[in-house]
Parts: structure tokens; C-alpha cells; sequence
């Protein structure tokens, strides 16, 4: 199965986090359960250098990268999370100021 939806274009600050439902926009059948979700994570114009992580909302950051990024430059990246036992994943935004 496959879905696709935009999480958001709201710069994410140092530091900060964003969660979101991960499991609802795909819709799955009742009964089917989801261990993980293929995600493009994109950073776009960020002012400092750093790295984004992507994990299930309910567990720790794992303080891994999910995408590098440097001053100004977008970039993209793949990665595959588990999201958490109520189905949402979080993203955290690993810069250094």
C-alpha cells in the first residue's frame, strides 16, 4: 500500500520536533497492522548545518540521521521508521547553532 502526504512547510527550529500520524493517511484495512513506514524527509533552505531523525513518536530519538543538510543547501533522503504503538512518527531537527 502506498500514501503519500505532506506533513508540513513550517520551518522546524533547532532542537525541535514535529509528530504526526503516520498509519490514518494510508488508510490500512482493519485488522492489518503497520511495522513500518517508507519516508522521504526532506530539509529545505536550512540556515544552519545539521541533521534530521525520524522515529516512532512513543520511543526515544535514537540520535540517528535520517538526512544530512548543509547552510542553504535542500537535500532529501529516504528512510524507513517504525512507527510508534499509536501509529505516529516523530521527526527532530539535529542543527547545530
Amino acid at each position: 500500500m502506498v500514501r503519500s502526504w505532506w506533513v508540513s512547510s513550517a520551518p522546524l527550529e533547532a532542537g525541535a520536533s514535529i509528530t504526526f500520524d503516520a498509519i490514518a493517511p494510508a488508510a490500512a484495512p482493519q485488522g492489518v497492522q503497520i511495522s513500518a513506514a517508507a519516508v522521504n524527509i526532506n530539509a529545505r533552505r536550512p540556515t544552519h548545518q545539521g541533521w534530521l531523525s525520524i522515529y516512532g513518536a512513543d520511543t526515544d530519538d535514537p540520535d540517528i540521521s535520517s538526512v544530512n543538510f548543509d547552510q542553504g543547501e535542500s537535500t532529501s533522503g529516504f528512510d524507513l521508521a517504525m512507527p510508534g504503538t499509536d501509529g505516529r512518527l516523530t521527526v527532530t531537527n539535529r542543527c547545530w547553532v
